[in-house]
């Protein structure tokens, strides 16, 4: 199943980008966009296994264009794939 959530990115003074979920209960951050965009899908994997394995409804995700983050931010959709993440999840621990 595949998934994409809005996220708000924001630069930090030393460079590095802080993240925050819009719809999902979810922060993480980055040494710089690319990893920060990395993190985020990483970080999104495990919520949604964990809303998911406990039952918990997912939310819908917000449209891109309703979001408005603060004046240094940029609005992103992080993609998620959960199939992909379980195979390889799965031949890790093999």
């Amino acid at each position: 199943m595949r998934y994409a959530y809005p996220a708000c990115f924001y630069p930090e003074d030393d460079g590095r980008y802080s993240v925050e979920f819009v719809d999902l209960p979810l922060a993480t951050f980055g040494d710089d966009f690319a990893d920060a965009l990395a993190m985020a899908a990483d970080a999104a994997v495990g919520r949604i296994l964990l809303m998911r394995e406990s039952g918990e409804e997912l939310p819908p995700p917000s449209a891109l264009a309703d979001i408005t983050p603060n004046a240094s931010g940029v609005a992103a959709l992080v993609n998620v794939d959960l199939p992909t993440v379980r195979d390889n999840r799965a031949a890790c621990l093999a």
